[in-house]
């Protein structure tokens, strides 16, 4: 599930009526929502250390800022019996999570086509919000490869802002720059 989709239903149910009697049943409703969100997040394949090879890193930091959203929310409504809920997938999903293979390692320096091969992951992961775009060839004929993000991704009518990485060999620390925010940017959108 989606950040902003957690927001929405989150924020959907924060809204509790005025009257006496139906803050009972709103608090209700609350409570079962928030369990059915967390079964089906426990059951998420992202979690499941067999069902994603790749390791991508932005699926756990998805999840990592959604218990930092539920967290916030919870404290703030004070529901006990959901944030010990809370508590109890949050441990049994960061335990997962810990079992990943996180494929490309940002404290590392990692070859163009470990870059290449990590925007194609992103792409794949996120065809509704990224796209891999070939924007010409070097003078040694590999291809210079980028990843245009946002929603529609096949809008060309809205502004842009462009972020350029990797051009010259002794800037390597601008490529994972580049890197991190992609990853960044795909947890927000």
């Amino acid at each position: 599930m989606k950040v902003r989709k957690l927001q929405n239903l989150i924020e959907r149910n924060e809204i509790y009526p005025r009257g006496a009697n139906n803050i009972t049943r709103t608090a209700k409703q609350h409570d079962t929502l928030l369990e059915s969100f967390f079964a089906r997040l426990k059951d998420d394949p992202i979690l499941d250390e067999k069902a994603d090879e790749s390791g991508i890193l932005d699926d756990i930091l998805i999840l990592i800022q959604i218990f930092r959203y539920m967290r916030m929310i919870l404290k703030r409504k004070k529901k006990k019996k959901s944030i010990e809920l809370y508590n109890k997938v949050k441990k049994e999903s960061l335990r997962k999570v810990s079992k990943l293979n996180v494929k490309y390692p940002f404290g590392d320096y990692g070859s163009y086509n470990d870059m290449l091969k990590y925007m194609r992951t992103i792409e794949f992961y996120y065809p509704h919000i990224t796209k891999l775009v070939r924007i010409g060839k070097t003078h040694e004929g590999a291809p210079i490869e980028g990843l245009k993000i946002g929603y529609p991704i096949r809008d060309i009518n809205k502004r842009a802002f462009w972020i350029d990485a990797n051009i010259h060999a002794r800037e390597w620390a601008s490529s994972h720059t580049a890197l991190y925010f992609i990853n960044q940017v795909c947890i927000i959108l």
